[in-house]
């Protein structure tokens, strides 16, 4: 992976991204799609954005997000969601690694739910509560 402490990678190309994306209001996901453009990083990045849109949409509603080499060539992640007190998403947290390792079927059966169990225990302890009826927003 070509990972450094510090780097970026656009939005709608990695996991962490797409999960933030997701949270986005549509004021602020038609602002996004209109100060940037979306940059094809491989050939399997989402660059239109009526897809891009209708991606988000089943990344919110399942809570995870996955960067299926649509960032780096050979390289799989999933992201899940953190949330503050009040149900905003504040960041993302993810896994990441080769795709021969992290498969989709690793994905499905394992990582995904590691992941999004990591980012309620963090969101958790940052004051949401889920089971009080706080909804993510």
């Amino acid at each position: 992976m070509a990972s450094r402490v510090g780097s970026r990678n656009p939005m709608h190309s990695c996991a962490v991204g797409k999960v933030m994306l997701s949270n986005f209001s549509k004021e602020e996901m038609d602002e996004f799609l209109t100060e940037r453009n979306l940059p094809q990083r491989t050939p399997n990045t989402i660059t239109d954005p009526v897809r891009l849109k209708e991606h988000l949409q089943v990344v919110k509603s399942q809570g995870y997000a996955i960067d299926d080499e649509e960032n780096e060539r050979g390289i799989r992640c999933v992201a899940a969601p953190v949330f503050n007190e009040k149900g905003v998403v504040l960041a993302a947290i993810s896994i990441s690694g080769p795709a021969f390792r992290v498969t989709k079927k690793a994905i499905q059966d394992i990582l995904k739910k590691e992941v999004m169990k990591a980012a309620s225990d963090i969101s958790q302890r940052l004051g949401f509560k889920e089971e009080t009826g706080c909804e993510p927003r």
